[in-house]
């Protein structure tokens, strides 16, 4: 499946468009995330950090909207019929992406609003969620389009 969605991105030139802005995303995503952490666990952020990520979480949202607007257009198209399943699964890809760009803007704010053990508390909170959406993007090459965001479902225990 990874080898498909990689060629299918590589072929056409709005999907190569498209997977370059992604690539993008995951890399400002990533960026952010680190100097989040930093901030976070160093309890040092500063005014430069901080602008850094609200710039660079303005410029992930803008792209999330970019790529879903091409994706949109792409499939407007009948002769691209044959995308369509990769072109949900981007869709899908780019909010779980935007989503840890969010999460990691929390974590860089944690300390500013609570500096005993609701900072700890919190910042589990957003690592998780950075985690489950983190987990979304891995899994979403290996698993079919309609078990995206549920690959852990199956081995959940009993509630009760």
């Amino acid at each position: 499946m990874f080898r498909q969605l990689l060629s299918v991105f590589r072929d056409s030139k709005p999907l190569h468009a498209m997977g370059e802005d992604f690539a993008e995303m995951l890399q400002m995503t990533y960026d952010i995330t680190v100097r989040a952490g930093q901030a976070y666990f160093t309890n040092a952020s500063s005014s430069e950090d901080r602008s850094y990520i609200y710039t660079q979480d303005v410029k992930i949202n803008k792209l999330e909207r970019k790529i879903r607007k091409a994706v949109v257009a792409h499939l407007s198209f009948p002769e691209n019929t044959q995308s369509v399943p990769y072109c949900l699964a981007l869709m899908s890809l780019v909010k779980d992406v935007e989503r840890i760009g969010d999460y990691a803007k929390n974590v860089a704010e944690v300390r500013d609003f609570f500096a005993g053990p609701a900072a700890l508390v919190l910042g589990t909170r957003y690592y998780k969620r950075i985690n489950a959406h983190i987990l979304n993007v891995l899994t979403s090459v290996v698993m079919p389009l309609h078990k995206l965001d549920y690959f852990d479902e199956d081995s959940a225990p009993p509630v009760g």
